[in-house]
């Protein structure tokens, strides 16, 4: 599936404490101003994360949000969009529900000691999440269908947000855990179970919206798509990767979850906001240097780009946001023939060390690794274990990497088959602490005396002064070759620097 180019995502979370709720919204002026701006599809609102619906519901009146003057507010978006060439899906929110948080207990996502997930409700924000495993299942999955049946041949696709691993204790989790025979004491095999939960609930999800649309595309948002992501793949139709560099995410992050990404086979879309900071960070405004970095380094990966924005109370879109976007989409649309569609010709393979039932627990070996290789401009993409090894002429296992008596074997076999492999410190042990056969090395535990120092010799010493000892700071691993070459030796300290032994 071919996205639209140049999307914007337009966050629609309105307190029920505002009056006015879309009172200035005007269908043909929104239209315009977004067809203005060279935009191509745009994400609307049903549902947002204080709960209330913005279409005039006949299934729960009572979650219309209280002060939405235009009642047909989604419809009139979609239709005008639609009017001007444009798509438009429509957002669900899931785990985060103000609404249903505060009315409806029994749906919380329960912590071991009794607790719900999320801060107290005296404090302001609506983070307190929801189980899918409870009655609020069966209210999400006919709200759903109510939008679907509505829309009909108008829905262009959903895209639910909130959809992440989170390990419960409800009632309902216990209850189908004790069914299970799961060791609720056991934190890995209830996280296990957490991610069977969630992959369940996007296939279930992604069959209700499949009755009502054949081909609308399809997404779940955990602010992450990696290796968690693969055993979940055929619930998506693509990925959305949000990851908007001047918030929480940092610039680091989008190279990283986008070269993985680009590995399962569909199509992406990056993900970034016109926010200075967060979601929600109203009259601010990124500066247009940052907003066409961002946006040009998605296009130079083959993706869509997309722009995060917040529909004002009062259903205007801020002229300045869109002027803004506009010149950067401009310039994306005269260039986007040359990148969409494409296929990346890599170099290499980084394999990640990240845990399939964690999203956000990227290591800092995978950071770092791809920062080096960008420098050195070295095209390569993230890979977990699962991939097919021979698909790249060089493989790099990062620090960190413990891996299976299998998983060697796969590397051993690579090897043989012409493969070549790079691996630091940890990368590629087993658990009983011995390299794969084909290193020729045997590991004997970090170094005792730190920092030590290495001595750089013929090509080891390009760019370098030959024998000339260089300081590495932090503690390493001691290796000793079977029948392996050595290129690069180490020099200990005099001792450690600890007590009464120290020098200068």
């Amino acid at each position: 599936m071919q996205l639209a180019s140049r999307q914007v995502h337009l966050d629609f979370h309105t307190s029920e404490e505002i009056p006015g709720i879309a009172a200035d919204f005007d269908a043909q002026a929104f239209a315009q101003t977004v067809r203005d701006a060279a935009i191509n599809s745009m994400t609307v609102f049903a549902r947002c994360h204080h709960g209330w619906l913005y279409y005039p519901s006949e299934q729960f009146p009572e979650r219309v949000h209280p002060h939405l003057v235009n009642r047909n507010l989604l419809l009139e978006q979609v239709r005008a969009l639609h009017a001007v060439g444009v798509r438009a899906p429509v957002y669900i929110t899931v785990q985060w529900d103000y609404h249903s948080a505060t009315t409806r207990p029994e749906w919380l996502i329960r912590k071991p000691g009794g607790a719900h997930e999320g801060p107290p409700f005296t404090e302001p924000g609506f983070y307190q999440s929801l189980c899918v495993n409870t009655g609020y299942y069966d209210f999400l999955a006919a709200q759903t269908a109510e939008v679907c049946a509505m829309l009909g041949d108008e829905l262009d696709g959903i895209f639910f947000d909130i959809v992440g691993i989170r390990p419960c204790m409800c009632a309902s989790c216990r209850a189908e855990m004790k069914a299970r025979g799961i060791d609720m004491a056991n934190e890995a095999a209830v996280r296990a179970f957490a991610k069977a939960s969630i992959d369940r609930f996007k296939a279930r999800m992604t069959a209700l919206v499949r009755q009502y649309s054949p081909d609308g595309t399809i997404f779940y948002n955990a602010g992450h798509v990696g290796p968690c992501t693969r055993d979940s793949r055929d619930s998506y139709t693509h990925f959305e990767l949000e990851s908007l560099p001047s918030g929480s995410w940092g610039y680091l992050h989008f190279p990283v979850t986008a070269r993985y990404a680009r590995t399962l086979g569909l199509d992406c879309i990056g993900m970034t906001g016109k926010f200075h900071t967060e979601w929600g960070d109203f009259h601010s405004l990124k500066n247009q240097a940052a907003l066409e970095f961002e946006c040009f380094r998605m296009l130079s990966y083959g993706f869509a780009a997309s722009v995060g924005d917040q529909l004002e109370p009062g259903g205007t879109l801020n002229p300045a946001t869109y002027q803004l976007i506009g010149h950067v989409y401009r310039q994306m649309q005269e260039r986007e023939a040359w990148a969409r569609p494409s296929r990346a010709l890599v170099e290499a393979a980084l394999v990640t060390p990240e845990v399939l039932t964690h999203e956000h627990l990227v290591p800092e070996s995978i950071f770092g690794a791809a920062q080096l290789l960008e420098e050195l401009a070295i095209q390569f993409d993230i890979v977990d274990l699962e991939a097919d090894l021979d698909l790249y002429p060089l493989v790099i296992l990062p620090d960190d990497l413990v891996v299976t008596d299998a998983y060697q074997a796969k590397l051993d076999a690579y090897v043989q088959s012409g493969g070549h492999i790079i691996a630091c410190a940890r990368g590629g042990l087993n658990a009983a602490k011995c390299y794969p056969a084909s290193f020729g090395t045997a590991y004997q535990g970090q170094e005792t005396l730190w920092p030590s120092f290495v001595l750089p010799r013929g090509a080891m010493a390009n760019g370098l002064i030959a024998d000339n000892a260089y300081v590495i700071y932090l503690q390493g691993e001691l290796i000793a070759p079977t029948d392996g070459e050595v290129l690069l030796t180490r020099q200990e300290p005099y001792f450690a620097r600890a007590g009464s032994h120290f020098c200068s």
